[in-house]
């Protein structure tokens, strides 16, 4: 997961993260929204 998330600081910004502290984690279908306008 840490190495998900620094290739996608990387991609989305072109900054490299050398330390990363989790402090949760929000995944499965209760975190899954679909917005009025129909984005998800």
């Amino acid at each position: 997961m840490e190495e998900a998330a620094k290739r996608e600081v990387l991609e989305e910004t072109n900054l490299t993260i050398h330390e990363m502290n989790f402090f949760k984690i929000y995944s499965g279908e209760q975190q899954h929204h679909i917005y009025p306008n129909g984005f998800h």
